[in-house]
């Protein structure tokens, strides 16, 4: 099979922070049906919504992150 050529979201967040020179890594919003693999609710990073997506940017090893209207136990910020 040939391959195509693309990147993963995940790489292309990489060459972003590289090429940019940047001390936090990029960060992917989107809206979706459903969750993403690996994905964890926001409030189990931190209560605080802004504390968690902060948290998300700062740290390479923290999973990718959703965020749900239904989760009472999340502040906005």
């Amino acid at each position: 099979m040939a391959k195509s050529g693309l990147f993963n979201v995940k790489t292309i967040g990489k060459k972003l922070k590289e090429a940019g020179r940047l001390k936090l890594r990029p960060l992917c919003v989107y809206g979706s049906n459903e969750i993403p693999d690996g994905a964890v609710p926001s409030y189990q990073i931190d209560q605080c919504i802004t504390k968690a997506i902060y948290t998300s940017a700062l740290f390479e090893n923290t999973p990718p992150l959703y965020l749900d209207v239904s989760h009472e136990k999340c502040c906005i910020g």
